[in-house]
């Protein structure tokens, strides 16, 4: 966990399983998914992050699906999780209002692990490991005339990256970015809706593939970790903050 204001890491409690996709549910951190450490078996669990600083499973109810590392979208109403397993499109989207999952439109391709997310305007964007192709998600929960709540989901593909693989995905000022990835690039590549294309905006202080983003409350942008070569195994304990100037 990241503290901001004073610039600090510290530990959360070790997660229950491994491989998992994570999430923000009512104010309180969710793991979802994942590989058991005792046995290694796939799950369909959910945990949450109580107060008493310990993850619990009790409190959600079981996807239909048993996944590992998929990409977990966060919103006022609904957590959207979506991949995780060898040729998976299933798309789960758990309602708050209901406290029930629902089965919405399949992705267009299969989704075994979400290597990186971002969120812009309730759009969803995603890409697979080892993939230049970016795909959009956008989910939205309505009220039938019959009082239940039903998801509603629209997936769109945006044109691929040049030949970048392992970037991470984020956003910065409601402008979707492409960091590093592999062959050692330090390239920051930016999407133009209006051109719909992907221009060259800057530049890493270093190589960095295999990279995370998460926007700060100062608004910029910080890129963590990853491996310095395409090697996944080469870790790097980096991390750099980008504004747009």
């Amino acid at each position: 966990k990241y503290n901001t204001p004073e610039d600090e890491w510290s530990f959360l409690p070790p997660a229950p399983v491994r491989f998992f996709g994570m999430g923000e549910l009512n104010g309180k951190l969710v793991i979802v998914g994942g590989k058991t450490k005792e046995d290694g078996e796939v799950t369909t669990k959910v945990y949450m992050l109580l107060p008493e600083k310990n993850f619990h499973s009790m409190y959600l109810p079981p996807m239909t699906t048993a996944r590992q590392s998929p990409a977990v979208f966060s919103q006022p109403s609904c957590l959207t999780v979506v991949g995780g397993n060898q040729q998976c499109t299933e798309v789960e989207v758990f309602i708050t209002q209901t406290a029930q999952w629902h089965t919405v439109s399949p992705a267009p391709s299969s989704l075994s692990s979400c290597m990186t997310t971002t969120v812009i305007d309730n759009k969803f964007f995603l890409s697979e490991y080892n993939s230049n192709t970016i795909h959009q998600l956008h989910v939205s929960v309505s009220e039938t005339t019959k009082g239940s709540f039903q998801p509603v989901s629209e997936w769109k593909s945006l044109p691929d990256l040049p030949p970048h693989k392992t970037f991470a995905l984020g956003c910065l000022n409601g402008c979707l970015l492409a960091v590093g990835g592999k062959e050692s690039t330090q390239t920051v590549l930016a999407y133009s809706p209006n051109t719909n294309t992907w221009e060259n905006i800057g530049q890493l202080p270093e190589p960095c593939c295999y990279g995370t983003t998460v926007v700060l409350s100062t608004g910029r942008l910080l890129f963590v970790g990853g491996a310095e070569t395409s090697e996944i195994f080469s870790k790097a304990k980096k991390a750099f903050q980008l504004y747009i100037e």
